[in-house]
């Protein structure tokens, strides 16, 4: 029931060494992917209808080029080019019961926020970084009622950077965990 960090897990596995900006470009640059900006979570937001579409080729331009606030997110790549799970592992012998028909794979360059949320499926998460480096910041989910959350979402709307206590007093009293992940960590993120 706590996050762990892995070093390095991903060291042996084929994408750890190939899956680079370039490789992607060639093998899935010509695809449509959907694309999510920066904009903060409301209660009128739409949720998981994307901001835009482009080929994904210009959007790994755009995050070779500097700092670009859209990720990629919820869209399945594998279903497009089913030959890239031969180039990773499941950590099977961390734990059992993966759904192997649902790997996703998540892009977004520096300066690309996801809002805190949960996966609404309460599935445990193995997140592994290939490209850089990602800040993760999480909470247990008994500390759900001080996240304000959108009414019947999995989104918090606060923001932990700059947290407003007298809009927010709850926030006070949250402890989480923050870590920064390198190319090839695994993240293990309990359900929920």
């Amino acid at each position: 029931r706590k996050p762990v960090v892995l070093k390095g897990v991903a060291e042996q596995w084929d994408a750890y060494k190939k899956w680079k900006l370039p490789y992607f470009k060639q093998v899935a640059g010509h695809i449509d992917v959907p694309l999510y900006d920066n904009s903060k979570p409301t209660p009128t937001t739409r949720l998981n209808a994307p901001d835009c579409v482009m080929k994904f080729a210009d959007y790994l331009d755009a995050i070779a080029a500097g700092p670009v606030q859209l990720r990629m997110f919820l869209f399945n790549i594998f279903d497009h080019i089913p030959a890239l799970c031969q180039d990773f592992a499941f950590p099977e012998h961390l734990m059992k019961g993966f759904l192997k028909k649902y790997p996703m794979l998540f892009f977004g360059g520096a300066g690309s926020i996801v809002y805190l949320h949960y996966d609404m499926d309460l599935s445990n998460v193995f997140l592994t970084q290939f490209h850089g480096k990602k800040r993760v910041i999480l909470f247990d989910q008994k500390y759900s009622p001080h996240l304000y959350r959108l009414p019947f979402t999995v989104q918090s709307y606060v923001d932990v950077e700059s947290p407003d206590y007298e809009k927010f007093p709850a926030m006070k009293y949250l402890q989480g965990y923050e870590t920064v992940m390198e190319h090839g960590d695994m993240l293990f993120m309990p359900a929920g």
